[in-house]
C-alpha cells in the first residue's frame, strides 16, 4: 500500500499493516514505520519516530551490524535533539560520531556551543570525516582569526580547505570562494 503497487496508494493502510506487524515484534515494520514517520506522513509524531527508533536500537545486535546501529543511534540523537532533550541527545550522538557517522556530528557540535575547545575538537573530527560545513566552517576560521573557537589565522590552510568544499561541490563554500577571487582579497583574479 505505501508505494502502491499492484493496489491502490494508500498510506493510511501501509501505517496499519506496518503498525500490526511491529506490534508482532517485526524488526522490518520498525524500519518501515521509522520512514513513515520521518518522510511519509506530514503529522509530525516524535513520540512514535522515537519508540519505534528505540525499538530498532534495542534489536540490533551491536556488534554484527555495528554502522545500522550507529546509523539508528545517530537519528535517535537528532531527533531527541530536534525536541530539546539534549541529555538524552548527547550520548546516541556521541556514540554514533565515535562511530565515525557524519550525519551526527552537526548537532553535536551544536550541543557543544557553551565549550569552544570541545566544540572545535568536534568540528575538526567532522572535517576530517568528510563533514562539507565542518570543512567550510574551518576554512573561515582560518581566513578570518575565529579566535573565540581557538582557530588562529592560516590563509594557506582556509584557501585549501575552501577548495576541498568547493570541489566536492558544498555551495556556501562555493560562493566565498568564488568572492575571494571575484575581489581578488586573497587569490589573483584569473
Amino acid at each position: 500500500y505505501e508505494n502502491g503497487i499492484l493496489v491502490e496508494k494508500d498510506l493510511d493502510q501501509a501505517h496499519t499493516l506496518y503498525q500490526s506487524s511491529a506490534n508482532d515484534g517485526h524488526f522490518n515494520s520498525y524500519e518501515r514505520l521509522v520512514n513513515y514517520y520521518r518522510f511519509l506522513t506530514n503529522e509530525k509524531d516524535n513520540a512514535s519516530l522515537i519508540f519505534y527508533l528505540e525499538k530498532i536500537i534495542d534489536s540490533i545486535d551491536k556488534e554484527t551490524q555495528k554502522d545500522d546501529y550507529l546509523k539508528y543511534c545517530s537519528l535517535l540523537g537528532q531527533e531527541y535533539y530536534s525536541i530539546n532533550e539534549y541529555n538524552k541527545a548527547r550520548p546516541l550522538l556521541l556514540e554514533a560520531a565515535n562511530g565515525n557517522q557524519t550525519d551526527a556530528f552537526e548537532n553535536l557540535i551544536r550541543l557543544y556551543n557553551d565549550n569552544k575547545d570541545e566544540k572545535l575538537r568536534w568540528i575538526n573530527r567532522a572535517a576530517e570525516n568528510g563533514l562539507l560545513s565542518a570543512i567550510h566552517y574551518l576554512a573561515f576560521g582560518y581566513l578570518e582569526n575565529v579566535t573565540y573557537y581557538g582557530i588562529d589565522k592560516n590563509t594557506t590552510k582556509g584557501l585549501e580547505l575552501y577548495k576541498k568544499a568547493t570541489d566536492r561541490g558544498y555551495c556556501p563554500s562555493i560562493i566565498n570562494y568564488a568572492m575571494l577571487h571575484e575581489n581578488g582579497l586573497i587569490l589573483k583574479q584569473n
